[in-house]
């Protein structure tokens, strides 16, 4: 019986595939998250998720993103950005859904940043063009 749960477990290692790997980039300042889009772009991989915070540690108002991510079977085309002070920005294009967005507000100067994720059409090429800092 147990040659039996063993040999189960280690078949049902080898069938789950590669897509099913998922991750987390870790906490991201802003000027570190255009080479990390970078990276996991060449890696073939996709955020499906994102947290945005004010970095703790500083007394100046900092964002900070961590990505969650998965592999991009279907070569879906991402981005992620933090725009200040353009809390009301949408992306124009009707193909595009937002994953996530959130508005932080810093402490006393009460400048507003919007983090945001969003996906286009799944047949185009990854652009990081449009990440804005």
């Amino acid at each position: 019986m147990r040659k039996l749960i063993l040999s189960l477990s280690l078949v049902s290692m080898m069938v789950v595939p590669f897509s099913a790997q998922a991750g987390e980039t870790g906490w991201l300042t802003e000027s570190k998250l255009k080479g990390a889009a970078r990276k996991l772009n060449r890696q073939n991989i996709k955020p499906t998720g994102m947290s945005c915070r004010a970095d703790p540690s500083k007394r100046v108002f900092k964002p900070q993103l961590k990505l969650t991510w998965t592999a991009n079977s279907k070569g879906r085309n991402w981005y992620a950005s933090v725009y200040k002070s353009q809390v009301n920005w949408k992306p124009s294009n009707k193909s595009t859904k937002v994953k996530y967005e959130k508005i932080l507000v810093a402490g006393a100067g009460g400048t507003k940043y919007k983090c945001i994720l969003y996906y286009t059409k799944e047949d185009q090429k990854s652009n990081f063009s449009s990440l804005k800092y």
